[in-house]
Parts: structure tokens; sequence; C-alpha cells
């Protein structure tokens, strides 16, 4: 049509609100990335005490839930912008948009369960050939990638709260997904050991999906 759009760096200055919505996003996936960091380190201190054969089947395990669990990461965070952008405009399409990735998380968690007790074993087998491990690594791989549904609703949640501006809940949400598994472990360590350890991985998984849909429905 003709028209010309230009921009000027000169008018681009930034102010409070501008600022405030920045750091309403920015912060909880910041906090979300230090603290998923910090946990895995206190994770493999406590796997430490039960020595190398536990720090290898954890490892093996973690690697195989990893590719499942970034495509569910990513469909959280690519998600985040449609849901703001029909927050105000058309909200029966966010809820479209939310319920058409949830479907996906539990297609993605059913596929990768079955795989996992089917095929768990040959799986791990591919690292390793030491039977110990294989035993270890394939029940470390089933509790994992049990609690792979809970935390893709506990980072849906996240998302949600991000992209409806509530940067209060977004946050808090960010701080319990890294600060809850490290009194489960250490009550879980003190009960039952390393099988403790490995099934604090479920429960502070379920706890953080409570925490996300209780967060959600008071905001």
């Amino acid at each position: 049509n003709g028209d010309v759009v230009s921009v000027n760096i000169k008018l681009a200055k930034p102010n409070k609100e501008m600022l405030s919505e920045i750091f309403k996003i920015g912060i909880p996936a910041f906090l979300m990335s230090i603290l998923m960091g910090f946990t895995g380190l206190v994770l493999n201190l406590f796997l430490a005490h039960y020595g190398n054969f536990a720090i290898a089947s954890y490892g093996i395990s973690f690697r195989l839930v990893q590719f499942p669990e970034l495509i569910i990461m990513g469909l959280c965070e690519g998600v985040v912008p449609l849901i703001a952008y029909n927050f105000m405009a058309n909200k029966g399409r966010m809820k479209d948009v939310i319920k058409a990735v949830i479907m996906s998380i539990g297609v993605i968690f059913v596929v990768c369960m079955s795989a996992v007790f089917t095929i768990g074993h040959h799986m791990v087998g591919l690292f390793t050939t030491d039977q110990a491990i294989v035993e270890m690594a394939t029940f470390i791989l089933k509790v994992t990638m049990a609690s792979l549904l809970l935390n893709g609703i506990g980072f849906l949640f996240t998302g949600m709260l991000q992209a409806t501006g509530q940067g209060r809940g977004a946050t808090i949400m960010a701080i319990l997904q890294g600060a809850i598994i490290i009194p489960v472990l250490f009550i879980m360590n003190a009960l039952f050991g390393l099988t403790g350890v490995i099934w604090s991985l479920l429960i502070a998984e379920s706890l953080c999906a409570l925490a996300a849909m209780l967060i959600v429905y008071l905001l």
C-alpha cells in the first residue's frame, strides 16, 4: 500500500511499565534455570554417597529422559506468546491452545512410558554392559519418566502465569520447582536410602504440580 515503517532507536525509551513486564517474564525463567542447576548438583551429592554406580545409573537415565523433557519444555515455552495474545482477545482460543498442549504432553508421556516399560533395558544397554548399572538405571528411568507428565504440567502452568502477567505466581512456581526437592531428598534419603533418593524425584514433581494447580486456581 506504499506505507513505510521506520524504526528510530532514540524513540525506544524503556519506561517503568515496560521494564516491569519484562522482569515479570524474565525473573521466573532466570530463577528456574539457576535452581534447576542447583538441584541437579544437590541430587548428585546425595547419589555420590552411594558410589559411582549410583551416579552412572542416574546419568544414563537422565540423558534418556532429557529427550522428551526438552520437547515438552519447548512446547510449554513456545505456547506462552499464544496464551498471552489470546488472554484478553479470545479466551476460548486460549483454552483450546492450553488443551492442545496438555494433550500433546499426554501423548508424549504415554509413548515414552510404553517404550520404557517394554524396551527400557535395551535403551539403557546402549550406554553400558554392566548388568548392575543396567538394572538400576532402568529402575531410575521408570521413576523419572513417570514424573514427566507432572513436570510438563508444572512447566505449562508456570508459562500460563507468565503469559497472563501473574509475575508473582510465576516466580513462586519457579522457586518451588527448584526448592521442593531439597527437603524431600533429605527425608527420603534418611528413611529409604538410595531408593528413597530416586523416588524423591517423583514426589517432588507431584508436589510441584499440585502447587502449580493451586496457584493458577487462586490467581
